[in-house]
């Protein structure tokens, strides 16, 4: 069956309840083949790691248009 081997990411396999030791991290150097494009995500549901990683945050902003460049390619259905 073809939907059966169709991609299912760690958050809906696991409802969103990712707990302390799940964590999904994404870029889209690696994913869309765009290695000048610096921008990735880490998404965890662990309180303990977002606050050590919370002050990382003032070295590793992204910027205004490749915010909006990023924002037009996730939202772009026929991308």
């Amino acid at each position: 069956n073809e939907s059966e081997n169709k991609f299912k990411s760690v958050i809906k396999v696991l409802d969103n309840n990712l707990g302390n030791y799940v964590h999904m991290v994404w870029a889209l150097s690696k994913d869309f083949g765009s290695s000048g494009l610096r921008i990735g995500v880490l998404y965890s549901q662990n309180n303990v790691l977002i606050e050590a990683l919370e002050n990382l945050n003032i070295f590793s902003g992204v910027s205004h248009p490749m915010q909006a460049v990023t924002a037009h390619i996730l939202t772009n259905d026929k991308f």
